[in-house]
């Protein structure tokens, strides 16, 4: 096994929605299937991540971003399933979305820029709060009670 030995830089915004926040699955094959995380993504070189959340948001929603404001950042170094080293480094935004009919959707159909298609949903607070649903980044869950 050879590690990566670089750090990542990412950028995630939660958007709330009365009692439940935005999230998806995690689409890595080499991670465990039951976690979720926030829309966000890669820092590219030369972008600010404030300008990552929006491209994101735009990229993979088609939707807009309004009311953005940074929470906090967090740093995560875990081991994935087969036993690779990451670590990264992650802005955490609270933000809300432009288009008031994807808060009356159960489901948000997106696709990456590599042509994988998946859908954002809705998940309960309470159910990250007490484990019944797995937040990732570890520390995601810490910013939940500022949005």
């Amino acid at each position: 096994m050879t590690e990566k030995r670089q750090i990542v830089v990412k950028a995630y915004f939660l958007v709330r929605n009365k009692d439940k926040v935005l999230v998806h699955k995690v689409l890595s094959n080499r991670r465990e299937n039951d976690m979720v995380r926030p829309p966000g993504g890669h820092v590219e070189y030369g972008e600010y991540s404030a300008d990552t959340v929006k491209r994101e948001a735009k990229e993979e929603m088609g939707i807009g971003l309004a009311n953005l404001k940074l929470l906090g950042t967090l740093e995560n170094i875990f081991r994935d399933p087969g036993g690779e080293l990451h670590h990264e480094i992650v802005f955490v935004y609270k933000a809300d979305l432009k288009s008031k009919l994807a808060y009356k959707s159960g489901r948000i159909h997106c696709k990456e820029l590599d042509g994988r298609e998946f859908d954002m949903f809705w998940v309960s607070i309470e159910k990250i709060k007490n484990g019944k649903v797995k937040l990732v980044p570890k520390g995601m869950d810490s910013f939940i009670g500022k949005i």
